[in-house]
C-alpha cells in the first residue's frame, strides 16, 4: 500500500493539490466551510482555496487512512512527477504490515514506522520494573 509523507517541515501539500482531492471526492463547497480560518489551518484563511478548507473539516489530514486514500496517492504522485509537490514522497508499504504501522516524524520530517508493542514499562518516569 502507498503511503504520502512529507519532509517539508509538516504536512501543508497546498491549494492544488488540495483542489484536486476536493474535485476526486465530488466535493461540495458550502458557505459555511468558508467559515474555517486560522483556527485550524495555524495560519491566515484564504478564501479564494475553500477546498482547503472543505479537506480539513472532514478529514484528518495526518491519519494513515488519508495518507493511503488511492485518490490522494494518485494526486500526490502526478503532483510530484510535476515538481510541484517538493519535499513529498510516497512510500509503498507491503501490505503485511497495515495495521502495524504510524507515521512519525521529527522536527516536520516524516516516516512510517512499525508499531512496537511493550508492557509495563513507565518510560516517563524512567522506572524499568
Amino acid at each position: 500500500m502507498k503511503y504520502l509523507i512529507s519532509h517539508a517541515w509538516g504536512f501543508f501539500p497546498g491549494g492544488m493539490f488540495y483542489k484536486r482531492v476536493c474535485a476526486a471526492k465530488h466535493a461540495v463547497i458550502t458557505p459555511d466551510i468558508l467559515d474555517i480560518d486560522i483556527r485550524l489551518t495555524k495560519r491566515p484563511y484564504n478564501p479564494e482555496t475553500p477546498s482547503e478548507a472543505w479537506i480539513l473539516d472532514n478529514y484528518d489530514i495526518d491519519s494513515l487512512e488519508f495518507r493511503s486514500d488511492a485518490e490522494v496517492v494518485r494526486i500526490a504522485e502526478d503532483e510530484i512527477s510535476k515538481g510541484r509537490l517538493e519535499g513529498y514522497q510516497v512510500v509503498d508499504i507491503s501490505d503485511e504490515y497495515v495495521g502495524h504501522i504510524h507515521i512519525e516524524n521529527y522536527d516536520g520530517n516524516e516516516w512510517i514506522a512499525q508499531d512496537h508493542l511493550t508492557w509495563g514499562r513507565s518510560h516517563e518516569f524512567g522506572n524499568d520494573r
